[in-house]
């Protein structure tokens, strides 16, 4: 039996001789070199179609190359580089903050200075001790009625006027940035260069040529009144003089006006008659609305007459009514409804209306509250609201009530 290779080799020796012959002339050496030569002219066709197709091939290669090599180098220096730039931006945004902190005009909110109050330690019935309140900046846009006495650089001196129908005293905080120990009679000898009556739409109190002298020593201000003095019987602006007085000289813990014996010539106060001294109570539970005059360009917070409350939900429920006729608009919502827990020298003041909220309108009752809370003898106010901070109040901790209401800048 044959194999299958064997089977092969002589199945093609067989056909080939079957094949017809063919002859061919030509010179074995020029039929190698025909061949030859169209091999090369095809292989050279072939590669310069190629160059002509594809120019741009191996330039482009070798720039692609080249951008994902660096790529390559500098992926680890381009983050590094990145985070930098981020920590010197927050380093400036943060340097400008307390430059604006630093810079602001507005009376910073701290506690008012006394002797049971710490400002370099909070305990947390306490709430922000007064380095912390004097940090904080009143809001945009928000106006403010109060000030706080935490700048030991400003002087600060309590000064009062009249609404323009004579019915109720203004009262109002003069601000001294450049003399922290300025002599406080030296303002209340000439109020009328610093108290705008049209700006603020006020009466200043016409003391004439009375010239006042603080003895602290002796709680008492002393009053040099010129001669001939004579304040107009039954008018309403000799009414206000007792109110006016103990406005201005009460903070100071002084407790009566004394005319001096030395110059008292003839002199008449009018319904008080001709007297010797006048007791000056201070003035309390009060509530605090916002009054502006007719032709004024800003509001001022303004008390109630004193002693006209006997508690303090009196007087809140009070801000809630408007009395145009004497040009005071209402401090607290009339849906605002307020419950109120006294503890201590604190009083908490709690709401869940949602009328409670970032705004003026809040800010503003905030305010007024503290003064209110003031007049009844409380150093502190906790707003339990529905919003933890208001402008520049943090409601999560207690607020000192201010040194007073209404502050002039002088400079």
């Amino acid at each position: 039996m044959l194999s299958h290779d064997n089977f092969n080799e002589e199945k093609l020796s067989k056909m080939l001789s079957e094949m017809p012959k063919i002859q061919d002339n030509q010179d074995k050496d020029k039929l190698y070199e025909k061949i030859s030569n169209k091999i090369n002219g095809d292989d050279q066709q072939d590669a310069f179609r190629t160059k002509q197709k594809f120019p741009w091939a191996i330039p482009s290669i070798a720039s692609i190359a080249v951008v994902i090599l660096l790529i390559v180098i500098f992926q680890d220096a381009f983050p590094n580089r990145q985070y930098s730039n981020s920590d010197s931006a927050s380093e400036q945004s943060t340097s400008s903050s307390d430059k604006a902190l630093e810079n602001s005009d507005m009376a910073p909110f701290a506690a008012e200075k006394n002797d049971s109050f710490d400002a370099g330690k909070r305990d947390e019935s306490d709430g922000m001790t007064e380095n912390e309140m004097s940090m904080l900046t009143k809001d945009i846009g928000f106006s403010s009625y109060i000030i706080y006495d935490s700048n030991p650089n400003v002087s600060i001196i309590p000064v009062a006027a009249m609404d323009e129908n004579i019915q109720y005293v203004v009262p109002l905080t003069l601000v001294d940035n450049t003399n922290p120990d300025a002599d406080p009679a030296n303002f209340y000898n000439q109020l009328d260069a610093f108290i705008n009556e049209e700006e603020l739409g006020v009466v200043v109190f016409p003391f004439g040529k009375i010239a006042f002298q603080l003895e602290l020593g002796e709680n008492k201000v002393l009053l040099t009144i010129p001669d001939g003095y004579q304040m107009e019987e039954g008018s309403a602006i000799g009414g206000m003089f007792k109110q006016v007085l103990a406005t201005m000289f009460t903070p100071y813990g002084i407790t009566k006006a004394v005319v001096d014996p030395d110059n008292s010539r003839n002199e008449s106060f009018g319904m008080y008659g001709n007297i010797d001294s006048l007791p000056l109570d201070k003035p309390k539970n009060q509530s605090f609305k916002l009054y502006r005059g007719t032709k004024a360009n800003q509001a001022l917070l303004i008390p109630s007459l004193p002693n006209q409350f006997n508690t303090m939900e009196e007087a809140l429920e009070d801000m809630k009514q408007n009395q145009p006729d004497f040009l005071l608009e209402a401090t607290i919502d009339s849906d605002v409804d307020l419950e109120i827990k006294v503890k201590a020298q604190g009083v908490t003041i709690s709401s869940s209306s949602s009328k409670v909220a970032n705004n003026q309108e809040t800010a503003t009752m905030i305010e007024a509250i503290l003064l209110t809370a003031k007049s009844f003898g409380y150093t502190s106010v906790t707003f339990d609201f529905p919003v933890e901070q208001v402008g520049a109040y943090q409601l999560n901790k207690s607020i000192q009530v201010p040194a007073g209401p209404n502050p002039i800048q002088l400079h």
